[in-house]
């Protein structure tokens, strides 16, 4: 269970830190925000470590970087359901609201309150059916066959987090043909690449989004230097932290190393 444990924490960790190095410079840092997430993602390293067997799945054949990507998906799964369909807070200083919204409308609280309960109804039944079915191995299909699998997952799995993105941000910045097809192929990439070390279904679809979710946004904040789009302000509100938030770099880096290692030795 350590291993889970300490895994899930580090996916915490690594969504606490890019959000901290993102977001700091617009909005007042709240330690608290960080704590959730690391929390979140060990609570979450946990729950696979239990359901598993439920499932039949040995967790001791389970890999680490697989634990790490599952915890990062479920982790941010859980902190976006919170924003949009929970959390009260000012939109004011947000150009795309945080909070679930129909085209540039906020939602009627039923509405919101019923799209809430029916895409928990929804995550649910994935969950449950997709860690209950196991892909057919290589040596029963052959590789090629597994290969083209897991590209179908990954694609599946970058069309759904594409389209919800464009729905939650094209009605305030216009629609991005870049944005748009950049999940899928990143999620397709990740889904060749991991559908050679694991079969079972729910590991493997979680895991692509999760794979998807840290180079995207390696790539929006490291490679293209994006400004965080969601903000109104288009100059920081705490310049100070444009530099302080380097300290962000430093967890930022660990958890990637950790997750490279138990991915390419375990």
């Amino acid at each position: 269970m350590l291993s889970y444990l300490f895994y899930g924490i580090l996916a915490g960790t690594h969504r606490a830190a890019w959000g901290g190095f993102k977001d700091t410079p617009y909005e007042p840092y709240k330690l608290s925000k960080s704590i959730r997430s690391v929390i979140l993602g060990g609570l979450w390293g946990v729950f696979q470590y239990c359901v598993y067997p439920l499932y039949n799945i040995d967790v001791l054949d389970v890999s680490p970087a697989f634990v790490y990507l599952v915890s990062l998906s479920l982790d941010t799964l859980t902190t976006e359901y919170y924003k949009l369909f929970v959390r009260r807070e000012s939109q004011e200083r947000y150009k795309i609201p945080s909070t679930f919204h129909l085209l540039k409308l906020e939602a009627n609280p039923y509405v919101k309150f019923f799209a809430g309960i029916l895409l928990m109804v929804i995550a649910y039944t994935v969950f449950v059916f997709s860690f209950g079915f196991n892909l057919p191995t290589q040596s029963e299909v052959g590789v090629v066959k597994v290969l083209l699998v897991g590209a179908g997952l990954g694609l599946f799995a970058g069309v759904l987090e594409a389209v919800g993105g464009s729905w939650k941000d094209a009605p305030f910045e216009g629609f991005s043909y870049v944005k748009f097809f950049r999940s899928p192929i990143v999620s397709t990439l990740w889904g060749v690449l991991l559908s050679l070390y694991i079969g079972n279904l729910g590991i493997l679809l979680f895991s692509i989004a999760g794979g998807n979710r840290i180079t995207v946004e390696f790539y929006k904040t490291f490679i293209k230097h994006n400004k965080v789009g969601k903000f109104k302000r288009a100059k920081p509100e705490f310049p100070e932290w444009v530099k302080r938030r380097k300290v962000f770099l430093i967890p930022y880096v660990i958890t990637w190393v950790f997750f490279l290692a138990a991915f390419l030795f375990s």
